[in-house]
């Protein structure tokens, strides 16, 4: 499975950002295999950001058709 589809959820993005940012920050870090975590850190980031923007615009989206409707419901009682 390509590791860029293999990422379940948000959540899981971050509980694997995690585990990585303890292993960096731990004394018992293979250097060989560093370059690979941090490629996979770079991914998680990548898909995080990816998802709260997405998130983000959805809500605006959800909140402009609030205001639209509540601007309707406003014109039609006058």
């Amino acid at each position: 499975m390509d590791e860029k589809n293999d990422i379940e959820s948000y959540k899981a993005a971050l509980a694997e950002l995690d585990k990585l940012l303890r292993e960096f920050d731990g004394d018992g870090l293979d250097v060989d295999g560093l370059v690979e975590k941090v490629e996979r850190g770079a991914q998680l980031l990548k898909y995080c950001q990816t998802k709260l923007r997405s998130t983000q615009l959805k809500v605006r989206e959800v909140l402009a058709s609030l205001e639209d409707s509540e601007v309707i419901s406003e014109k039609s009682e006058d």
